[in-house]
């Protein structure tokens, strides 16, 4: 079914898209909040796979992995890589990580 919506409400709604791309793009100009974000991002996942963890090795290897991929991205950071390039970096490298994965754990149930 497509979305419709009336020009004032497109406008709206793309003044607060503008509105939250700022936002997120100051949260992104330090440094030390994009540590925050990738670690609350592990934290997320580590919490919603928790119950599993122990007694999964698919989803020990995978949260270790993930572990292991924000790091790398933290260390990014702090060799002057833009905050954009290392976020949509680390975003691309999550999806691949989750869909090697998938066979093993399903994240979707978690969530």
């Amino acid at each position: 079914v497509p979305f419709h919506c009336s020009v004032e409400e497109a406008l709206c709604l793309s003044g607060k898209l503008m509105q939250l791309s700022q936002q997120l793009e100051e949260l992104l100009s330090d440094e030390e909040q994009l540590a925050r974000i990738l670690d609350l991002v592990v934290a997320c996942e580590v919490e919603a796979l928790s119950s599993k963890s122990s007694s999964s090795a698919a989803v020990t290897t995978y949260l270790s992995s993930l572990l292991e991929l924000a790091e790398g991205a933290k260390q990014q950071i702090n060799h002057f890589v833009k905050p954009t390039s290392v976020l949509e970096t680390f975003s691309f490298a999550l999806s691949e990580l989750r869909h090697r994965y998938s066979g093993g754990i399903s994240l979707a149930k978690h969530y």
